[in-house]
């Protein structure tokens, strides 16, 4: 709405606006798409996708916050939704559900698949609910700010706030105005009339999903107090240990849903099959919990090291009834998933093995490990600082560059007796994180642990096979690699200074800095979270996408 002095005025909380209606993106079908999906996120969880202690604030999570996962709100959620609602709340409206009732079909696919109650919407393109061009190339797909201050007429934006009498009163809001375009508002008055159907269907769509909501809530598939009625489906989330090393992917959680209780003397058990060679590996009982039944199980150690790659064992897993103890799966098959084959090579490739690394290590396992021997070198190159010690600091640089470079970098030079004698011996695996080499630093092409992590994740991706889980992750563990390369060039830089003057305290205090974001993320908005966006998100981030990307979802099954 434009006030009186040509200003911008806001009315409501501001907690469902898309991020094209903050800036001069063009709105549209995917613009409701958004505020159904802030409200579904409410329905679901009874908070807001973002909260802030200000309006200014509030517009800032809305253009570049990621929404937290459903399940790290309110545990028991099915796993797909996450992928359902992220795809809704995407920044940039060419990731989202081109209408609103594809947003309601995906949502009720997942929540009740088998409803012969509700008939799916169907999509008719046209140029008002299609969807935009991207013209976002920040890899996270959020906005940018506009640079300059001479692109765009700065509006005035002010909120209104309420009086006593009922009257209101608008003040000022300090934002940086270029966010909002006259432009903008001059093309929603010439698209009024069409944008009113639009929010007819938006509303109609909002009360499906109302409705849909509130039935999982009344028919108890969270509820405490219920038996839940409906499909019976479940999740399946690989992950590792705490008793293993990161990058072991040696432990799976497995969550049933809407599951009869079995009669006396039975249970249900979960196995994984290798069907090529006809093999199962038990995983156990599954137990009770609430309105779910649940299993968290364990490799069994190998000696000192971890136990096995579960992501080795096979390619399906199944969940049968059986009575009394068993040792292999005898009973009715009541739940399965199988990995997607076309995709899941490539997710071996990450978490699992890849042909050419040190030890065939999984390429996010190699990120993973090498980028934490890095944050663990420049911490010591800090204490060597600190002492001024100028000998290590010179081996801690030099350490490092092996590291990062790997055994065919530039700057690779095995560490010299003297480094040896103080103690800093690590020179990293010889694979090398990145290719320092490259002319263009932006692109993906050259060598290393990060560019073959990206690529797979990539091919992951676009595999005909391809879940949304697996779509949606692979995009987070490409903008960690692209936030680590950036940061590991800037080490890189620091710790060749620091070779040639090793008294650089303003190298040593950058390569500190740099080398923890390359492996812990940085949270850059306030909020005390990594979020798998630019800017934020490291190796670990990198790492956990990588195995929410092997993410399955438990269906009914065929009796055996």
């Amino acid at each position: 709405l434009r006030g009186d002095d040509g200003g911008v005025l806001y009315y409501g909380s501001m907690e469902a606006c898309a991020p094209e209606q903050l800036g001069d993106g063009r709105v549209g079908a995917y613009t409701d798409v958004y505020a159904l999906g802030a409200l579904t996120f409410r329905l679901l969880t009874g908070r807001p996708v973002f909260t802030a202690e200000s309006p200014e604030a509030l517009l800032e999570q809305h253009l570049y916050a990621q929404p937290v996962q459903l399940r790290s709100v309110r545990a028991g959620l099915p796993v797909a939704l996450d992928g359902v609602i992220q795809t809704a709340l995407a920044k940039d409206p060419t990731r989202r559900f081109a209408q609103p009732g594809a947003f309601a079909d995906a949502y009720q696919q997942v929540v009740a698949p088998n409803s012969m109650m509700r008939v799916s919407f169907s999509a008719t393109p046209g140029s008002e609910t299609a969807r935009p061009r991207a013209n976002l190339s920040d890899p996270s797909r959020a906005p940018s700010r506009p640079r300059g201050s001479g692109a765009l007429r700065a509006p005035t934006i002010t909120a209104l706030d309420a009086r006593p009498d009922g009257s209101t009163a608008s003040r000022p809001l300090a934002i940086d105005a270029q966010w909002i375009d006259d432009e903008m508002l001059a093309a929603r008055k010439r698209r009024k009339r069409s944008k009113r159907a639009v929010w007819q269907v938006a509303v109609a769509v909002a009360l499906v999903i109302i409705v849909a909501a509130n039935a999982l809530f009344l028919s108890g598939a969270f509820s405490h107090n219920k038996t839940a009625i409906g499909a019976a489906t479940g999740d399946i989330e690989f992950l590792d240990s705490s008793s293993s090393t990161s990058g072991a992917t040696d432990a799976v959680q497995i969550v049933l849903r809407n599951v009869s209780a079995p009669a006396a003397g039975h249970a249900y058990y979960a196995w994984i099959i290798n069907q090529a060679a006809e093999q199962t590996a038990p995983l156990g009982r599954l137990t009770p919990t609430k309105q779910t039944y649940t299993l968290r199980y364990v490799s069994p150690a190998v000696g000192a090291g971890a136990g096995a790659n579960l992501l080795t064992l096979g390619d399906k897993i199944e969940v049968t009834l059986e009575q009394g103890t068993v040792a292999l799966p005898v009973g009715k098959v009541i739940l399965s998933a199988t990995f997607p084959p076309q995709a899941f090579v490539h997710i071996q490739h990450l978490l699992v093995s890849f042909p050419t690394t040190p030890g065939k290590i999984g390429l996010l396992v190699g990120v993973l490990d090498q980028t934490q021997e890095v944050e663990a070198q420049a911490t010591l190159l800090q204490n060597a600082a600190s002492a001024a010690n100028a000998a290590a600091v010179q081996c801690g640089a030099q350490s490092i560059l092996d590291i990062i470079e790997g055994a065919q970098g530039p700057h690779y030079r095995p560490l010299s007796a003297a480094c040896q004698a103080l103690n800093i011996t690590l020179t990293g695996d010889g694979f090398g994180l990145l290719d320092v080499t490259q002319a263009d630093q932006s692109t993906n092409a050259g060598t290393g642990y990060l560019d073959g992590a990206s690529d797979h994740a990539s091919l992951a991706a676009t595999a005909p096979d391809a879940t949304p889980d697996i779509k949606l992750h692979a995009g987070h563990v490409e903008i960690a690699v692209a936030n680590i390369k950036r940061w590991l060039l800037t080490a890189d830089q620091d710790a060749l200074k620091l070779a040639a003057a090793p008294t650089n305290s303003v190298a040593v205090a950058d390569l500190v800095a740099v080398s923890d974001h390359a492996y812990h993320g940085v949270s850059v908005n306030g909020d005390q979270t990594i979020d798998p966006v630019n800017g934020q998100a490291g190796a670990v981030t990198a790492y956990e996408h990588g195995q929410f990307m092997a993410t399955l979802t438990l269906t009914a099954a065929a009796t055996k």
